[in-house]
C-alpha cells in the first residue's frame, strides 16, 4: 500500500560565486516538508500548512548558509 502526503514546498534563487574562477553563478534552491502524521509541532499535534510555511524561510536560510560554506564550482570549473 503506497501512500502520498501533500508537500508544502518553498524555493529560493541565489547569486554566488564560482569558488575556482569567482565566475558569478545562479543557484536555486529548494526545502519542502510534508502534511504527514509524523510531522508535528513542540506541543504534540500535526502541523498545518500554516505551520510549514512559518518555517520553510527559516529552512531555506540554513540551506543557503549549507551552500555557501560548501561552495560551488562552475561547469566550466568542473571539467
Amino acid at each position: 500500500m503506497k501512500v502520498s502526503f501533500r508537500e508544502v514546498p518553498a524555493k529560493r534563487s541565489i547569486k554566488i560565486d564560482c569558488g575556482n574562477c569567482g565566475k558569478p553563478l545562479k543557484r536555486i534552491i529548494k526545502e519542502f516538508q510534508t502534511i504527514n502524521p509524523f510531522n508535528k509541532t513542540l506541543d504534540g499535534r500535526i502541523k498545518t500548512a500554516d505551520d510549514i510555511y512559518r518555517e520553510l524561510p527559516g529552512m531555506l536560510d540554513r540551506a543557503e548558509a549549507r551552500m555557501r560554506e560548501k561552495g560551488v564550482i562552475c561547469r566550466g570549473c568542473e571539467a
